[in-house]
């Protein structure tokens, strides 16, 4: 909710909201936001289902410090790496279906069937947390919803999964048509739909490799992550809530779902769907190739939305070009490391997110500790030669001027504007709001 305040019109504040002002020109623009649901997704449930999760089933993420960033950039950059954390699934959604499912274990609820609508993460997860708990004594059944557009990698790794109880079900030309589709099914079969953006229990447990990074490092100024329909964006926010860390979203260009909803300045929590992918500009056929997964989710999460709405959170976007030139980046910078995992797109997002916030000169940047978090590794050998190709093209072509690939201006969102915008340096509003 926002409003412009002047002597001449008083306004008179309800003290369960808390408030932000900012100086625009000669108003003072009032930002009002409701608190964080306290039941829902907190700093201390995320610690706790950290704690228990079951032990040699997630290790904890790897947190290493770049040197070759670093220097690039004139700060201490961290990178937190999920790739190689957990045993097999490669991504930050096991620690959400573990805790999800521990949750229902307890509580004597092993015996459902469980249906779950994925592009590729979050079925692996699921799949492995009731292989866990089958294997305690629980009768969970898995059928998974994936949509035509599923990746062979991704799909390969969840047959590798399945168990004689459990099923994959592939239909659907996107992965909102399968949601749809798995939706139908749990009404018809009284199957349980186990969310990866909707529930409350998947999101804290997504949002524990932020102990980890805690851990590791020492009060870091910032946390950069990747956003699909929000899950992970969602559980940094809320865990660093009321602390000095800032967390910044970055989210594909061509699919901006959460930041359509969130610039829809209507105060209302439903998300809005995108224009389909094909309809839109500048896309070849090897980027639509590029372009699928989580990444692409053409609608944001009503839950993780309204929390990220509610911590009034930035987000800017990331085009395929820029992502592809972050993985470029990130492997001349790390090849050589020990269990070395190349992230897959939507992680490379949250590299761009920090690209962009350096080469656009911010001024919480320099001599700062900022921490990359990479959410997954599930990518084959060729869908990681195609985007590196892509990104080393973009490189020549840029004549070593990176930072007008990183500065282009694409789609954002600030809980300081109303509506949907885009970036400009040269923008008086903008510089005078210090963005």
């Amino acid at each position: 909710m926002c409003g412009f305040y002047n002597a001449n019109s008083p306004i008179i504040f309800d003290f369960q909201f808390k408030f932000h002002c900012i100086k625009i020109k000669n108003c003072l623009l009032i930002v009002i936001m409701s608190s964080l649901d306290s039941t829902q997704v907190t700093r201390e449930k995320i610690i706790e289902a950290q704690a228990a999760m079951p032990v040699g089933e997630i290790t904890p993420a790897r947190i290493f410090k770049s040197d070759a960033f670093s220097e690039m950039l004139g700060a201490e950059i961290f990178f937190c790496d999920i790739c190689s954390r957990t045993q097999g699934t490669g991504s930050f959604k096991d620690g959400g279906a573990f805790n999800k499912l521990r949750n229902l274990y307890d509580s004597g609820q092993n015996e459902r069937l469980l249906v779950v609508a994925s592009e590729g993460n979050h079925a692996p997860g699921v799949l492995a947390a009731a292989n866990y708990y089958n294997a305690q004594g629980a009768n969970f059944r898995v059928v998974v919803h994936v949509s035509e557009a599923i990746s062979d990698t991704k799909k390969g790794l969840i047959e590798s999964l399945l168990q004689d109880r459990h099923r994959l079900i592939v239909g659907g030309k996107g992965f909102s048509e399968a949601i749809r589709i798995a939706d139908n099914f749990a009404q018809s079969n009284d199957g349980l739909i186990i969310s990866a953006f909707e529930d409350p229990d998947v999101i804290i447990g997504q949002g524990i490799m932020a102990v980890d990074i805690d851990r590791e490092v020492i009060r870091p100024d910032t946390a950069f992550c990747s956003i699909g329909a929000g899950g992970i964006f969602a559980s940094l926010s809320a865990y660093y809530h009321q602390t000095p860390t800032k967390v910044y979203g970055s989210q594909l260009a061509n699919v901006p779902a959460m930041v359509k909803s969130l610039a829809n300045g209507n105060g209302e929590m439903e998300s809005i769907a995108c224009e389909d992918l094909r309809c839109m500009e500048r896309i070849t056929g090897r980027q639509s190739r590029l372009m699928v997964g989580g990444i692409t989710a053409r609608k944001s999460g009503d839950f993780t939305t309204s929390i990220a709405r509610q911590l009034a959170r930035p987000i800017s976007t990331a085009t395929i070009e820029q992502i592809a030139l972050c993985g470029v980046l990130y492997e001349k910078a790390h090849k050589g490391m020990d269990d070395y995992c190349f992230p897959e797109r939507a992680a490379l997002t949250a590299l761009a997110g920090l690209m962009r916030r350096y080469h656009e000169g911010h001024r919480d940047f320099g001599g700062k500790k900022h921490v990359v978090v990479l959410s997954g590794g599930n990518t084959c050998d060729k869908e990681k030669s195609e985007l590196l190709e892509l990104g080393e093209e973009v490189a020549r072509d840029s004549k070593g001027k990176i930072a007008e690939i990183f500065t282009e201006p694409t789609p954002f969102y600030d809980p300081r504007f109303s509506k949907l915008s885009r970036y400009s340096l040269e923008s008086s509003d903008a510089k005078a709001m210090g963005i």
